[in-house]
């Protein structure tokens, strides 16, 4: 189903998940869910289809931590610095192989729930300002700024610049 799939060993850990195309969306989310290659969740679906009503035929998540929990208030209270170097790694190179990407800020409110998370969005930045690329968010910020998720977003909007 999907052909960009790399996680951890043991699997509690998701670096990318997608499918290729030759004009790719990236989307920075908050943490992965229980999505795989072959198992597809709502999120993933939506994902898909405002990529492709958007001109994106290919798309690949990527996380701001990459361990896998449905419950945000369930992801650890202090980071695993392994996963979130491994992390910066893999999405550096996904993002160093494709020309000219876009990344879709859809992190959320949920950054709030954990100090690192934000921390973790300021290394990621830090890590591809090398690479052209330009920010996008689909749907107005919430209340304090912060990009929506996309299951938080209606079918039939456009993506606009987003500025960090």
């Amino acid at each position: 189903m999907f052909d960009i799939y790399e996680t951890a060993k043991d699997n509690s850990w998701r670096f990318l998940l997608g499918k290729s195309g030759k004009n790719m969306l990236i989307v920075v989310g908050l943490n992965p869910s229980t999505a795989t290659d072959t198992r597809p969740d709502m999120t993933l679906r939506k994902i898909e289809r405002i990529a492709g009503d958007n001109g994106y035929d290919g798309f690949a998540v990527v996380n701001l931590c990459p361990l896998r929990s449905t419950i945000i208030e369930d992801l650890p209270i202090e980071p695993d610095a392994e996963a979130h170097r491994k992390n910066l790694e893999v999405v550096e190179a996904f993002v160093r192989s494709l020309q000219r990407p876009c990344l879709w800020a859809a992190w959320s409110e949920g950054i709030r729930a954990r100090e690192y998370l934000q921390h973790a969005r300021d290394d990621l930045i830090a890590r591809l300002k090398p690479y052209r690329f330009r920010w996008l968010r689909y749907g107005p910020l919430t209340k304090s700024g912060h990009p929506r998720h996309p299951s938080r977003v209606p079918y039939g909007l456009v993506f606009e610049p987003f500025t960090l």
